[in-house]
């Protein structure tokens, strides 16, 4: 009899492979920039995780020493690969605060345990780095990725962008401002499973 020499590292291993780059729909006017929202995560990466039978769990934990922690674990078959991530606040009553604080841990801590590629961190030949800027937020309108990010999920889709363009009152979709860009993608983007 064969035994089967599967592990949760090889399972993750194979599912990695499959994962494909998540999309960044949010956006923070804040630091006009956008990221990966854990919708755009999860997308990318349950058909792989359901395929090679592994799963992820994340929940806040208070520790014995009182110490606010989110865990997260991912599981195979009775294995499990965890991660206890200190939730630190200046007041641990404030809901909200607790809250904000645990949405934006739970994304980071998911993308960096399952290694997730971001769709939109690609080469920009140090345009971005060197503060050249075209499209830039620092005029108002989207950015380069984030147009990319519009021109995807449109997908060739010329009546839709039209009525896009028709209702903000551009002529072209890198007119688009900025302040609009979660706007649409919530519009255009398909619902998760």
């Amino acid at each position: 009899m064969e035994q089967n020499k599967e592990t949760l590292a090889s399972a993750l291993c194979k599912a990695q492979s499959e994962f494909t780059p998540a999309a960044q729909s949010g956006y923070n006017p804040h630091f006009k920039s956008s990221f990966s929202t854990m919708n755009d995560l999860i997308r990318a990466t349950r058909p792989a995780l359901k395929k090679y039978g592994l799963a992820v769990a994340q929940y806040p934990q208070v520790t014995e020493s009182k110490e606010h922690v989110l865990v997260t674990k991912i599981v195979w078959f009775g294995d499990t690969l965890t991660s206890n991530t200190p939730i630190v606040l200046k007041d641990p009553s404030d809901m909200q605060a607790f809250g904000k604080a645990c949405s934006y841990i739970t994304r980071y801590v998911y993308k960096m345990m399952l290694s997730i590629e971001a769709a939109d961190e690609c080469e920009d030949d140090g345009n971005e780095s060197a503060g050249i800027a075209v499209n830039s937020a620092a005029s108002g309108t989207i950015s380069n990725k984030q147009l990319g990010l519009l021109r995807m999920l449109l997908k060739d889709q010329t009546n839709r962008e039209s009525a896009l363009l028709m209702h903000y009152k551009i002529d072209d979709l890198s007119e688009l401002s900025w302040k609009y860009m979660n706007e649409v993608v919530a519009a255009l983007k398909p619902n998760i499973c």
